[in-house]
């Protein structure tokens, strides 16, 4: 996907769609190998979502390789469900939005998760490797 498009109306520098969602907690589960200077592992979000009808959720990245997205309900009887998404090409200011498709059975102000596998790669700014 080419075109960036920033998905709100409260903040022109993130391509999240801060209108319709609003990330709680995130937990991270990363592994360093240091020869080839990478991180990898997963993200997982705790949001809460603003709208019934949302069935997008965007987030920012810059210089990340995300491999799979998985959501879930709030509940600890729910499973976790793999789902498509999608990367846009990068800005050079600020990087790309990965937008997750999730169900749209989930109501206003209902708590989800998302959990995103990804490999960051040695040209990261958020990593100085030493």
């Amino acid at each position: 996907m080419s075109a960036n498009t920033i998905w709100n109306s409260i903040d022109s520098s993130s391509y999240a769609n801060i209108d319709e969602a609003v990330v709680k907690e995130m937990m991270f589960n990363l592994t360093l190998d240091f020869d080839t200077q990478t991180l990898s592992g997963c993200v997982t979000h705790l949001l809460n979502k603003k709208d019934d009808k949302v069935q997008i959720i965007s987030f920012d990245s810059k210089n990340l390789v995300v491999t799979r997205a998985q959501y879930r309900g709030s509940s600890r009887l729910d499973l976790w469900r793999g789902t498509t998404f999608n990367v846009t090409d990068p800005d050079p200011v600020l990087g790309s939005a990965v937008s997750v498709n999730i169900s749209s059975h989930y109501s206003t102000d209902e708590d989800i998760y998302i959990r995103l596998y990804y490999t960051v790669s040695p040209s990261s700014e958020a990593v100085l490797w030493l």
